[in-house]
């Protein structure tokens, strides 16, 4: 690692999160360190080297997207944090902490370093927090402090929060094209379609390989699919697929918020038995739509596909599970159709996060 007169870095363990979790806690729309769902991230805290005290902390995975030539070898870097009792290092420890970052990149062999940051947060979060299945959190300094370093803005995700109350039914003349389903968590087929859509989406990050018998990870690992993680994610009624002319050309996921079921108990209050998982989700009032996709098969139907969607997710979320707010995100400022659809039902905007990218990560001088 970069060799620091000050600072040392360190994998964080237990103690540390809870350091972090701990300074924090006034912070109204702060996540906690626990990570909801099985990941490949890997944590770090930059301390100092003498006392061992903990200063700064960050997260960061490593994986293979399909690049416009060949595919990119990319490090994501997620939830940056300073202790605030250490913002008078701002300087040195934002500098060895990108240090930090660099060579780490140059150990995984990636040609990309990205990261994931808040630009706007008005509003709490709800799970998932943005595409990646870490708690995605950061304070606001950080896009500007990025770009100092050489990152620049690649993409732009929005997310909006709406009262399902006052969301109007969508109609529209040809409506009856398209028929939308509930997932089948029983068929097999169904999985492969769901995988097969959203890889060959531009909203898929990762490059999903199937080699024939399952799809697999950067590290060539099978892909843990939602339903079998948690009985609180596993409903038929979180993933809706819609059809045209009998095929399936697109869907929306969305789950409840376990967010504050993860405050209160940590990751044991969402895994555990399926009457116990009930009685947590009965205490769950709001829901977050995390993937819309609709394949080029669609072709001129895309905008009606995509509303028809919303609309009949938001319906469940209302009428059978009695939830009251939504949030729908990861919304490129690109797609205004969408954009406009959901702010005419009353969806305001409250997060706003970029992906912004370094791709000449040279060591700092």
């Amino acid at each position: 690692m970069f060799n620091s007169n000050n600072f040392k870095i360190y994998t964080m363990d237990n103690e540390c999160h809870g350091i972090f979790d701990q300074a924090f806690a006034k912070d109204p729309y702060y996540l906690p360190s626990d990570i909801a769902l099985p990941s490949s991230v890997q944590s770090f805290c930059l301390c100092d080297k003498e006392s061992k005290i903990p200063i700064a902390s960050f997260y960061c995975f490593p994986y293979v997207a399909k690049g416009r030539w060949i595919k990119d070898r990319i490090l994501r870097i997620t939830r940056p944090l300073i202790l605030k009792s250490h913002e008078k290092l701002n300087t040195d420890v934002v500098t060895t902490l990108l240090q930090e970052i660099y060579e780490i990149g140059k150990r995984a062999g990636v040609n990309i370093i990205e990261a994931e940051i808040y630009e706007e947060i008005n509003s709490k979060i709800f799970f998932p927090s943005t595409s990646c299945a870490v708690n995605t959190y950061n304070t606001l300094e950080w896009i500007k402090t990025f770009e100092s370093f050489g990152f620049v803005r690649s993409k732009t995700m929005q997310c909006f929060e709406l009262n399902l109350d006052e969301l109007n039914e969508y109609k529209d003349p040809y409506l009856s094209k398209i028929n939308i389903r509930k997932y089948q968590s029983n068929d097999e087929e169904d999985k492969k379609l769901y995988l097969n859509l959203w890889s060959q989406s531009k909203d898929c990050p990762y490059n999903l390989v199937n080699n024939g018998f399952w799809y697999t990870n950067v590290f060539e690992w099978p892909r843990i699919f939602y339903s079998e993680i948690s009985h609180i994610l596993n409903k038929d009624d979180y993933i809706l697929f819609a059809e045209k002319n009998g095929e399936v050309v697109g869907f929306i996921h969305w789950w409840p918020n376990l967010y504050p079921l993860l405050i209160e108990g940590g990751r044991k209050a969402i895994f555990g038995t399926e009457d116990l998982i009930n009685n947590s989700l009965a205490k769950i009032d709001e829901g977050k739509v995390f993937k819309i996709i609709v394949s080029k098969k669609a072709k001129n139907d895309k905008d009606l596909i995509e509303k028809s969607l919303i609309n009949e997710a938001a319906k469940i979320m209302k009428n059978k599970f009695k939830f009251k707010r939504c949030q729908i995100g990861n919304i490129s400022e690109e797609k205004q159709s969408m954009l406009s659809f959901i702010q005419e039902n009353g969806g305001k905007k409250v997060h706003e996060y970029w992906v912004i990218r370094n791709k000449s990560f040279a060591r700092l001088g």
